[in-house]
């Protein structure tokens, strides 16, 4: 049951901002299909925040509950950085249910984190599960070090792109997504001496290379688009998870084109045409 009181604990980074948020702000929020809404309150002691959220309605998910609050309160942190010109963003890092019970949010990505084992790179990192019940990761970073190079700054850009989408701001994750793929996407107009202006032709030999095709990112496409011109489109974590699935799926294809010397992919990886 989704209806009741949520309070979501977090901080606000850098801690050492020591942000205080004198008197607390509350306001209300709602999906744009009226199907749920939410009433908050938003506390911020020396940058220790506690966000209340009393719904009504069935948000699909807490996830997607969580990432539309944590979108509202950021329109707060994000005004004083607007009228301080100093950085600043919020973490959430856990949430007490209605039903009193204790949820923590470790930075994982379950669709991500749950399938990592099909992304396979072990030229650059072998995991190994410890007797503590952590999972070790051991990493090859002249190997790594080498591939980037060869790829600078495309994929260098595309990487910190991926870090953003993962990111709490749910809305703007097709955004990054698409903008990763525009990277890779850059690389292969470089690397085949194409015109800058023939976009096309770039897409087309990316495809071409790593087995996947334009309808297979379509609706990352569209949903960037969205997002670049200021309206972007609700997001469900369901809906988010796709995007990110297959934005993986293709930047893991072309680290396997990498190492295997810049070859185009066989058919061990099935052409990927979506939708």
């Amino acid at each position: 049951m989704m209806t009741g009181r949520w309070v979501f604990v977090g901080r606000v980074l850098p801690e050492s901002s020591g942000i205080t948020l004198q008197p607390s702000v509350g306001w209300s929020i709602r999906d744009r299909d009226d199907r749920w809404r939410a009433l908050l309150k938003l506390h911020i002691q020396r940058s220790q925040l506690v966000i209340e959220a009393e719904v009504k309605g069935e948000p699909p998910d807490v996830m997607t509950l969580r990432n539309e609050v944590v979108d509202a309160a950021r329109a707060i942190t994000d005004f004083f950085a607007f009228s301080r010109g100093q950085w600043v963003d919020l973490h959430i890092e856990s949430v007490l249910t209605p039903s009193g019970e204790l949820m923590l949010f470790d930075g994982k990505v379950p669709v991500l984190w749950d399938t990592s084992d099909t992304r396979p790179l072990p030229q650059l990192v072998s995991e190994e599960d410890s007797d503590d019940g952590l999972r070790r990761l051991s990493f090859n970073p002249g190997q790594l070090g080498s591939v980037i190079s060869a790829c600078e700054p495309f994929l260098r850009h595309a990487l910190a792109d991926l870090r953003e989408a993962i990111g709490m701001r749910a809305t703007d994750t097709p955004f990054y997504c698409y903008r990763a793929l525009e990277s890779l996407r850059q690389f292969f107009m470089s690397k085949k001496g194409l015109d800058r202006k023939d976009r096309e032709a770039a897409w087309k030999a990316m495809h071409e290379e790593l087995r996947t095709s334009r309808n297979f990112i379509a609706d990352i496409e569209k949903r960037a688009i969205s997002v670049r011109h200021g309206a972007p489109l609700p997001i469900t974590d369901a809906e988010r998870a796709e995007c990110l699935l297959r934005t993986w799926t293709v930047v893991y294809r072309f680290f396997v084109y990498a190492l295997q010397g810049f070859r185009g992919l066989d058919d061990e990886f099935p052409l990927l045409t979506g939708p």
